[in-house]
C-alpha cells in the first residue's frame, strides 16, 4: 500500500466522522453509504478544506538488536484535523494507521499493539525471503 493510499483513508475516516456527527448535532439521521462528497487530493503535506485543516505525520518504528542492528522499519500514518473557526471549543482529531493495513485507529478507542508492528516486519521478511528463492 503506498503512502497515498494511507493518506486518503485518513481522510476519509475524519471527514465521514465530521459528518456525522453534524448530522446528529442537526437531529438527522446518521451518516449513510449513500451520502457523497468530494475527496481531497494527498498531493499536499497539509490539506485545508472549508473550516479545517488536516496535518499529516508520518512515525517510523524499529526494533534493532545486536544481531540486526539496522531491522526493518514500519511507518504509521497520524491525521490530525483542527477546526480553524473553532478551535477553542471543538477537540482536535486525531486518526491513525498503520503501514500496509486499511484499519483506521482512533487513540482513545483503539490500544496501539506492538504485535502489529512485529507481524509487519516478521511479513517483510518472509515476503523477502521469497523473492530470493
Amino acid at each position: 500500500m503506498n503512502e497515498k493510499v494511507e493518506l486518503s483513508l485518513l481522510i476519509k475516516a475524519l471527514r465521514e466522522d465530521r459528518l456525522r456527527k453534524m448530522k446528529e448535532k442537526l437531529g438527522n439521521a446518521p451518516l449513510t453509504e449513500t451520502d457523497s462528497f468530494e475527496w481531497a487530493t494527498s498531493k499536499d503535506f497539509n490539506i485545508e478544506e472549508d473550516d479545517f485543516m488536516i496535518y499529516f505525520y508520518e512515525a517510523r518504528f524499529m526494533a534493532p538488536t545486536a544481531r540486526k542492528p539496522i531491522s526493518d522499519r514500519v511507518s504509521v500514518y497520524f491525521a490530525a484535523e483542527v477546526s480553524k473557526t473553532e478551535a477553542e471549543t471543538l477537540p482536535v482529531e486525531v486518526r491513525f494507521i498503520v503501514e500496509s493495513r486499511r484499519l483506521v485507529h482512533t487513540p482513545g478507542r483503539s490500544r496501539f499493539c506492538e504485535k502489529w508492528l512485529t507481524d509487519i516486519t516478521e511479513t517483510k521478511a518472509l515476503l523477502q525471503r521469497m523473492m530470493d528463492l
